[in-house]
């Protein structure tokens, strides 16, 4: 899941999880699209926006003519961005935010495919309905179902074929040190 990098209230960089289609940036904290007071005037809207389609979703920055916003240190001069990973929102009055695209890693019961899947570290195949993770790196799964013995995904501090790590718990990237 999408997320942005906000600073919480000890002015640490804290994840703000996109769990639903579009929210307003132009207050702190960010909140959902559809909390806005009727009648907001549009000369003031920061919104970000999911769509979502075949190749998966994106999100785009929609700005009103009234505020003033950079991307990346440039100002956003038409009013609209598809972002990308790692873009950085720097809004008139709310300050810094970080977009990400970045995906945890989550262990999910597997949904099966229509030709068999083997896992890259034990090279057993991945079966229908069996606990196992999609790498968010390389999308290959992994077993990681302890009831039945196959750790695969957890067993190293990264992917068997990609340099994602394992944890499911920390991102890759934070803007912590920028």
């Amino acid at each position: 899941m999408a997320h942005l990098w906000t600073r919480d209230a000890d002015d640490d960089w804290a994840v703000f999880p996109l769990d639903a289609d579009a929210f307003s940036l132009g207050q702190e904290p960010p909140g959902p699209l559809a909390d806005l007071a009727a009648g907001r005037d549009a000369a003031g809207l920061v919104a970000l926006v999911r769509s979502a389609g075949d190749r998966g979703e994106s999100w785009s920055l929609v700005v009103g003519e009234m505020r003033r916003v950079q991307i990346n240190g440039l100002p956003l001069t038409l009013g609209l961005r598809v972002l990308r990973d790692r873009d950085e929102i720097r809004i008139d009055t709310v300050g810094r935010l970080y977009f990400s695209s970045e995906r945890l890693p989550c262990v999910e019961r597997f949904p099966g495919v229509d030709a068999a899947i083997y896992c890259p570290r034990c090279k057993a195949e991945v079966a229908q309905g069996s606990l196992a993770v999609k790498c968010p790196g390389c999308s290959v799964v992994h077993h990681e179902d302890e009831s039945l013995g196959f750790r695969c995904w957890s067993y190293a501090e990264t992917c068997a074929l990609c340099p994602q790590p394992t944890s499911v718990r920390e991102f890759c990237w934070s803007p912590r040190g920028l």
